[in-house]
């Protein structure tokens, strides 16, 4: 399993009161800060992430600029975020984001053919014009 790569996007003064918060997660991901939403965009030009967390509850990060911007930059790349609460919380919010983008990664791999029993693929299938 590889680790994944987040950037959290808040305050600094938001980090010193959540430093529990975000220092639980730098056991299971590669964590890596930014203290503006402009920092995250600048970042986000040079690194690639898996998934970068913005702070809510920090007035001067602008979330609807970087949930604007960030997809143009990096289409991969999803953005969740925090509004406060438990390490619990959050980290099952990780989880589960994950969870359904490997689960949405393996769908696009499955090839469901609903048109029937193909005994002999000798042939090509039939023209059709629609």
């Amino acid at each position: 399993m590889n680790t994944k790569q987040i950037m959290i996007v808040a305050g600094p003064e938001s980090r010193i009161n959540e430093f529990p918060l975000w220092s639980g997660l730098s056991n299971t991901y590669i964590i890596t800060f930014a203290d503006t939403d402009e920092r995250a965009i600048e970042m986000a030009h040079s690194k690639h992430f898996d998934l970068v967390i913005a702070d809510e509850t920090d007035m001067e990060i602008n979330v609807r600029k970087l949930s604007a911007v960030l997809p143009v930059l990096q289409a991969e790349t999803d953005m969740i975020t925090y509004n406060g609460g438990s390490f619990a919380e959050l980290n099952q919010n990780i989880r589960q984001h994950f969870i359904t983008k490997r689960n949405e990664r393996i769908m696009r791999f499955l090839v469901l053919d609903s048109s029937g029993s193909h005994a002999e693929w000798n042939d090509f299938p039939a023209f059709s014009a629609n």
